[in-house]
């Protein structure tokens, strides 16, 4: 889903310029989607993966559309029953928001009706986290840095939202459990609450920041990985570690 995040960037881009509310939430609610996807197993112990590939070859979809018809093709209007003439834009947004929200709705759902609605106050921590990032993610969409720096701000978002997904998944699979406080995302935050006065330079320092912030959390989670199954980093597995590992399934 990150993937496709990047592609449904470029995809805006080929048809708008500007970030605006309606966007910004088009592009979260994938975010928040995925990542509800990963706390239900975190919950539950079982992943749903339904929807996954079908969402990002819509996403490739959406993408090849713009190089094969061309940037004006999604600025398009279209006559559609009750809501008259619509930008293909605008309706494309209108299906990511509907379909995200069907399966958040879904999934949270599904994971209280298998935990029989034994969630605790500690269980919804992750989604108070996502929460929070739509919300400064929103508040940044109506910042005047989104107006003459709009790609790098949904970078930034990018990023946030991809960090917090990593996350998820490593807590998922690992069974480990979610941080209450996540530092690395507090400059993110600042900047959100800091919009009437956010600059180009500060946004750029920002994505430096996230950028480093999330190499750092791969680097140190393929090491933690590597020394637990007792593999070197970077480095083929050696033929008794495969052998032994292969006796122990």
């Amino acid at each position: 889903m990150s993937s496709g995040g990047v592609c449904f960037v470029c995809f805006l881009f080929g048809s708008i310029s500007v970030v605006t509310p309606l966007t910004m939430a088009g592009f979260c609610s994938g975010e928040t989607a995925w990542f509800a996807a990963q706390w239900a197993e975190f919950e539950t112990g079982c992943l749903d993966q339904r929807g996954a590939t079908e969402t990002e070859l819509v996403v490739a979809l959406c993408m090849a559309s713009v190089g094969v018809f061309g940037t004006a093709f999604f600025r398009t209007s279209v006559r559609v029953p009750l809501l008259g003439r619509q930008p293909l834009h605008d309706l494309t947004l209108y299906s990511v928001l509907l379909f995200s929200a069907c399966s958040l709705l879904a999934t949270l759902t599904r994971t209280v009706t298998a935990k029989r609605g034994a969630l605790s106050t500690v269980s919804g921590t992750p989604l108070l986290h996502i929460g929070l990032h739509v919300a400064a993610s929103m508040l940044l969409a109506t910042s005047p840095v989104s107006a003459e720096a709009p790609l790098a701000v949904f970078v930034a978002v990018g990023l946030s939202g991809t960090t917090l997904m990593t996350k998820m998944r490593l807590t998922a699979s690992t069974r480990t459990p979610w941080p209450a406080v996540h530092l690395d995302a507090l400059p993110f935050c600042a900047a959100a609450l800091a919009r009437a006065v956010l600059g180009t330079r500060a946004l750029a320092a920002l994505l430096l920041w996230q950028a480093a912030a999330l190499t750092l959390l791969w680097c140190d989670s393929v090491a933690r990985l590597c020394g637990a199954l007792g593999v070197p980093f970077l480095a083929e597995v050696p033929a008794e570690v495969a052998a032994r590992h292969a006796k122990s399934r």
